[in-house]
């Protein structure tokens, strides 16, 4: 079940990131950071969903190292609605 691992590359014309205020260019390198840490907390989520052993021991593990990743996710999630409202 591998996918092809695709890199997307998007340009910014550097005219008009040196004409816009600070405040635009702080909300874009933020935007920026914030999709960085969700895609990172989503691709260990997913990796921690991985069946590493039997027995209840690991099951018990598995469910609470996913229930500890969701809620980072969680938070993070709404930091990043709180700083779009923002």
């Amino acid at each position: 079940m591998s996918r092809e691992f695709q890199i997307v590359q998007l340009m910014i014309d550097e005219d008009a990131l040196r004409g816009a205020d600070n405040r635009l260019r702080n909300q874009l390198a933020w935007c920026m950071h914030a999709h960085n840490e969700l895609t990172c907390l989503n691709r260990i989520l997913l990796f921690s969903m991985n069946d590493t052993g039997d027995g209840e021991l690991h099951g018990s593990a598995k469910s609470v190292q996913m229930w500890c990743l969701l809620q980072v996710l969680a938070a993070k999630l709404v930091e990043t609605w709180i700083m779009l409202i923002e």
